[in-house]
């Protein structure tokens, strides 16, 4: 086994994961149409490049120095960008491709872009966003294979390349490249590659994991896992070498030979971010004692096509990606099942919860939930073939909001809109787009206020609401009650809300170390040990609503 896959992890949090420029020879750029002359390449960035691309100036060199592309033929800069390639002019290839793509947007010049680049020194992150670009763009284009290749090899040499999100949004898989070792015993060949194969996944995920943590160590909602790094990496690594497996999406091996007594191979594996962050997240509580809150979702999606026909979206994309995201972060999904046959079968209904606060908190805090997520998103086709491309067009509108179910309190909300991206060519692709383009603010306020909402319930107590029925007296029962209640580990804080009509209703804060199941059986077995409260039981309870309820018994 490699000595390096120990210290990966590691290195990857304090951010010494060295860069690797890309090996070997690069295959020639796609060719783009030049007439036969070939000047100077252009010393200039454009103003309309993507900036994790367009960074070919020397920021060293005033700004004057760089000015913006004045060339108005991109014909005549592809040329000169060629040949400049062709004479190992790497950078002033890498700028006139810019600034040809600038002039006219062809799919094609982000590739000879990203070759450009690539060749570079220092430049492995512009090119992997290069390459990444234009396979988005591309489409089933004839060099859409090389260049995947390309990044994937991109991503395994150079680390930081390698992206956890996008737009904010996190990205459901991640490939890395990786050399696995196993040992040959009693010349069994097969038992040893079986076991480096198994090296090179675990080194994979481990990779991908080290990206996530690195993440997290600047979370301030986990701030407490910098003051014991350590111990959380052992932990991650430990969890991660028994079920590596489990976070493989897909492996290849590229290539495999025996060394000696060892059996190599290069495998590229692409590993769940979605479910490997999770992971992460759950260890992470661990670590702190702690619990995420539970989250209902509640979202309806209408899509307006060319005729001006307004239909439901039975799968709605803002549903899917808030679902990824929160799941992703360790949050727990509250009785989704229920929502989507709501949807389908009432939809009035639905739609008269998603628009009523109360009626929303209700809702989600009857089927356990304690924060509810509302949100409705409006897809509009508004246009089609404006680049003469068989493109379609539209604009999406998104309202989302995040209430606090036991108070119905708004804990954040978001209005955004947006055009669809600009390569859609059908309607079906252009609704997913349109939403997944503008989703992503809105998706990262709610993570980042719903997490603040809960960091500071983490220091004040989770609020509950306790009635007690059956009570008869307020001096024998009641404020025995009460202190019962106070002396409970985890109890923050009491507050008698009223008494009458043999009720008690109580406002508890309780650690969010502990989930309600918890607290409830505490409770019952704080009750059992005194004689007045020996048959308490539970009546019900909902969400963050516990009633129980005094029955007649030896007891009293």
């Amino acid at each position: 086994m490699p000595p390096a896959q120990f210290l990966l992890v590691a290195l990857l949090i304090t951010g010494c994961a060295a860069s690797a420029a890309p090996q070997g020879p690069t295959p020639a750029p796609a060719q783009a149409s030049a007439p036969p002359a070939a000047p100077t390449p252009p010393n200039s960035v454009p103003a309309k490049m993507d900036p994790s691309i367009a960074e070919a100036a020397d920021p060293s060199v005033p700004a004057e120095a760089n000015p913006p592309c004045q060339e108005t033929n991109a014909s005549i800069l592809d040329q000169a960008a060629q040949a400049s390639f062709k004479a190992g002019d790497f950078t002033g290839a890498a700028r006139a491709y810019e600034c040809a793509y600038s002039v006219e947007p062809k799919v094609e010049r982000l590739f000879n872009l990203a070759s450009a680049l690539e060749q570079t020194e220092g430049r492995c992150v512009a090119a992997a966003a290069a390459f990444r670009r234009f396979v988005e763009a591309c489409g089933a284009c004839v060099h859409r294979q090389a260049a995947e290749l390309r990044l994937w090899k991109l991503e395994a040499k150079c680390p930081e390349s390698m992206v956890v999100q996008k737009d904010g949004l996190l990205l459901s898989s991640a490939v890395v490249e990786v050399e696995g070792w196993g040992t040959v015993r009693d010349g069994d060949e097969a038992t040893a590659r079986r076991e480096a194969e198994r090296d090179a996944e675990r080194q994979a995920v481990e990779t991908a994991a080290g990206v996530h943590i690195k993440t997290m160590m600047t979370d301030q909602s986990i701030s407490e896992l910098r003051d014991n790094a350590e111990k959380f990496v052992q932990e991650v690594r430990t969890r991660l070498e028994s079920r590596a497996e489990g976070f493989v999406e897909r492996r290849e091996v590229l290539r495999h030979w025996r060394d000696g007594a060892t059996f190599k191979v290069v495998m590229r594996v692409r590993v769940q971010n979605r479910a490997l962050l999770r992971e992460i997240v759950l260890l992470a509580r661990q670590l702190r004692w702690a619990r995420f809150p539970k989250v209902m979702f509640l979202v309806k999606e209408e899509y307006t096509d060319q005729q001006g026909k307004v239909t439901p979206v039975e799968e709605p994309t803002l549903q899917a990606i808030l679902e990824g995201e929160f799941l992703a972060r360790g949050f727990d999904l509250v009785d989704q099942a229920h929502v989507e046959k709501l949807r389908r079968e009432e939809a009035q209904v639905f739609s008269d919860i998603i628009d009523d606060n109360n009626k929303a908190a209700k809702f989600a805090m009857e089927r356990g939930a304690e924060y509810v997520v509302t949100g409705v998103a409006r897809i509009r086709h508004t246009s089609f073939n404006d680049l003469h491309q068989g493109e379609h067009h539209g604009l999406a509108e998104l309202s989302v909001r995040a209430l606090d179910v036991s108070t119905a309190a708004v804990v954040a909300s978001s209005k955004e809109s947006g055009p669809s991206p600009g390569n859609c060519f059908s309607e079906a692709d252009l609704r997913i787009r349109a939403v997944s383009r503008v989703a992503p603010g809105s998706v990262q306020g709610l993570l980042k206020s719903i997490t603040s909402w809960w960091d500071e319930s983490l220091r004040n107590g989770v609020p509950y609401s306790v009635k007690i029925y059956g009570i008869k007296s307020y001096r024998n029962e009641a404020t025995k009650a009460i202190d019962l209640l106070r002396k409970i580990p985890g109890t923050k804080d009491v507050k008698e809300r009223s008494f009458g009509g043999e009720r008690l209703e109580l406002d508890l804060r309780y650690t969010a170390a502990y989930g309600v199941e918890q607290l409830k059986l505490q409770i019952l077995e704080a009750a059992a040990r005194q004689k007045v409260f020996a048959d308490l039981d539970v009546e019900y309870s909902s969400g963050r609503e516990l009633n129980f309820r005094m029955r007649p018994g030896k007891g009293r």
